[in-house]
């Protein structure tokens, strides 16, 4: 799959979730996730809010505002700079934390690329 993460802000959970895991080395064939030591059925990055808010080192995330069904995730990076997620609906928290890590680790891969 190719991932346009110019657009994260209009990803879902899932496409948050193969983002993460391809840029692992993890591919989804013949049933179950592969890498290049194992392979595993279950997916490798799990959607739960402990999965969503694993920022690298040096990544904090300062503030998750809730608003109804509207919340906005907040992270201070160590060059002090600052990015932000949003997401509305059902399950709000976890796709804007989602949509925050996914921006990060982009960062991260361009930066190493």
């Amino acid at each position: 799959m190719n991932f346009d993460t110019s657009k994260i802000d209009e990803w879902t959970v899932e496409m948050c979730q193969e983002y993460l895991a391809n840029i692992r080395g993890w591919t989804f064939k013949y049933g179950s996730w592969w890498n290049a030591v194992s392979a595993g059925m279950c997916h490798p990055i799990p959607a739960t809010l402990d999965c969503a808010a694993m920022l690298p080192e040096g990544v904090v995330c300062s503030t998750i505002e809730i608003d109804g069904d509207n919340t906005v995730a907040l992270c201070s990076m160590e060059d002090r700079s600052r990015l932000d997620a949003r997401a509305r609906g059902e399950q709000s928290e976890l796709l804007a934390r989602f949509r925050l890590r996914c921006k990060v680790e982009s960062l991260t891969v361009r930066a190493e690329g």
